[in-house]
């Protein structure tokens, strides 16, 4: 009889496992492009993320909540991977050299990134008097000091290594000089300086992105979303170190993992 009920379970273990497939993840594929003072300078972001709950992800908050008689409830996006490219750009502000009016240079290379790291949310506001069917709201922004994985794990951009190449010395000249901090930012660029020329001297500081924005903007600026779309597009102005910048979101949902635009500037 034990004999017969164990073939049993196994046939049904054969049978059947291969039929109880789990969830399909939900990835977010974020595409954005940031055009800067109206010219052909640009920067582009590449991200994907994928849904968490909010429950796994903050197990304590969750704890808590539960102990109250109430739940975390939302979804947390992590990130799979991101990249960054921008172009070349040369431009001048102006300033003063010993009370006369002049101009300042600022000029950086093009380059890429591999080290970017982000982070998102969607909230779904509680149902209100006025309107009970309020659409959920997407949010999105550069990390501050820590980033989620997608396989769960928090980590310190402080404690994740790169690779930082400054000036390059040439024999028989006088080496860049180097003004300010260099951080570990959320958006690391191969070569992830900028040189300064004014009054008649030349010094490098380290590259600000304009995505640097979301640092701070992530935290109150989203957008509704229809969790029925596939894409949706959104466009943002903002003012950044003296530079206009206008961009342009795609976002696009898909169980597929794979970006289907990484690292491809598309041109509308």
């Amino acid at each position: 009889m034990k004999r017969q009920i164990a073939v049993l379970f196994l046939f049904l273990l054969l049978v059947v496992s291969p039929l109880v497939r789990p969830a399909p993840k939900t990835y977010w594929h974020i595409t954005v492009k940031a055009n800067i003072d109206g010219t052909q300078a640009e920067e582009w972001l590449w991200a994907t993320m994928v849904e968490m709950p909010k429950d796994k992800v903050y197990p304590d908050e969750a704890e808590t909540a539960g102990s109250l008689g109430g739940k975390l409830e939302g979804t947390i996006l992590a990130q799979v991977r991101a990249a960054a490219w921008r172009s070349a750009y040369t431009y001048y502000r102006d300033t003063k050299c010993k009370g006369r009016k002049t101009k300042m240079k600022i000029s950086y290379s093009q380059s890429e990134a591999d080290h970017v790291y982000v982070h998102g949310q969607i909230i779904v506001p509680p149902p209100q008097r006025d309107d009970p069917y309020l659409d959920p709201e997407f949010r999105w922004g550069v990390c501050t000091n820590r980033v989620l994985m997608e396989d769960g794990r928090w980590r310190r951009l402080e404690d994740i290594p790169r690779v930082f190449v400054g000036p390059i010395q040439v024999e028989g000249r006088e080496p860049e000089e180097m003004r300010g901090g260099f951080n570990n930012n959320n958006i690391i660029y191969n070569d992830n300086i900028k040189r300064i020329e004014r009054c008649g001297k030349t010094w490098i500081e380290e590259f600000d992105s304009v995505f640097e924005h979301f640092k701070h903007e992530s935290i109150v600026d989203g957008f509704p979303i229809e969790l029925g779309g596939r894409e949706m597009f959104v466009q943002r102005f903002w003012r950044f170190h003296t530079l206009e910048v206008q961009c342009v979101f795609m976002v696009a949902r898909s169980t597929e993992r794979e970006h289907p635009y990484w690292k491809q500037r598309i041109r509308g």
